[in-house]
C-alpha cells in the first residue's frame, strides 16, 4: 500500500539523517535488532536467523566505526547506501513481524516498532516540522539534530553516541517489556505520542536542553575529578 511505501522511505531516510557521528546509525539499528531478536527468539521464528546475521554484521562494523579506548578514529564508514540499506532492513523486519503469518505468538504490534526506532524517527520528524515552521525547506541542512545539540552542549563524540544509544535502548526496553507485561497497544501509542511531543518541545527549545546537558556534564565532571586540596 501507499502507507507501507511511505513507512519504508521514511525509515530509510531517518536512519540516513541520524548518521552524523561515528557509531550512531549502526548502534541505533543494532539496538532495535537486539530487541526484535529477544521477541522472535522466544518463539524460535525464522526471522531470528536473519536478525542474528544482520546484528553480527553491524556489530563487526561498529568495532571499526565507533570510537573507543582502542580506536580514537573510525576507519570504516557506511555512507548513504549503507544507512539506507539498514533502514530498509529494519522496516522490512518490523512489517514482517507485525504481520506474522506463521506464528501469531511472535506477533509484534506496530506501535512497539515505533518505539524501537523512536530516536531516528522522532529526530527526523521533529526537525522537518521545525524547519517547515521556520519557513525553511524540510530537507535543508542545519545543526538541529539531537547529536548536534549534545555536541554543542559540551559532550564529545563518544559521550554523545553513548547518550543517544542509552536512550534508544531504554525506549525499546520500555516498549517490549510493557507489551509483554500486558500493556495495550492503545496505551503504548498514547505513551509514544507523549514522547513525540516532549521530543519536539526540547528540540524546538534546544537552548534549554543544552543548558540541562551542560549542567549535567559539569556536575558529572566535578564528581569524577579528584579533590586536589
Amino acid at each position: 500500500t501507499i502507507f507501507t511505501v511511505f513507512c519504508v522511505v521514511g525509515a530509510m531516510n531517518a536512519i540516513n539523517m541520524i548518521d552524523g557521528i561515528d557509531g550512531l546509525a549502526g548502534g541505533v539499528c543494532l539496538i532495535a535488532l537486539l530487541w526484535m531478536g529477544i521477541v522472535t527468539g522466544l518463539h524460535n521464528t525464522p526471522e531470528t536467523v536473519v536478525i542474528l546475521i544482520l546484528s553480527g554484521c553491524i556489530g563487526s562494523y561498529l568495532i571499526f566505526n565507533m570510537r573507543h579506548p582502542l580506536r580514537r578514529r573510525a576507519c570504516v564508514f557506511m555512507g548513504d547506501s549503507g544507512s539506507m540499506m539498514l533502514g530498509a532492513a529494519l522496516v522490512w523486519l518490523l512489517i514482517r513481524l507485525s504481520q506474522h503469518p506463521a506464528s501469531p505468538s511472535a506477533y509484534l504490534p506496530p506501535v512497539v516498532g515505533l518505539w524501537l526506532v523512536a530516536v531516528p524517527l522522532l529526530d527526523t520528524l521533529s526537525l522537518m516540522a521545525k524547519r517547515k515552521m521556520s519557513g525553511k525547506s524540510p530537507f535543508a541542512a542545519d545543526r538541529s539534530h539531537l547529536h548536534h545539540i549534545l555536541k554543542d552542549s559540551g559532550l564529545n563524540d563518544c559521550e554523545t553516541t553513548f547518550f543517544i544509544l542509552t536512550i534508544a535502548a531504554c525506549l525499546g526496553g520500555i516498549a517490549v517489556i510493557s507489551w509483554k507485561l500486558g500493556a495495550s497497544e492503545q496505551l503504548l501509542f498514547i505513551g509514544f505520542m507523549m514522547l513525540a511531543f516532549s521530543y519536539y518541545y526540547f528540540v524546538h527549545h534546544s537552548e534549554r536542553l543544552a543548558i540541562i546537558i551542560k549542567n549535567w556534564n559539569q556536575r558529572s565532571q566535578g564528581l569524577s575529578s579528584p579533590d586536589l586540596e
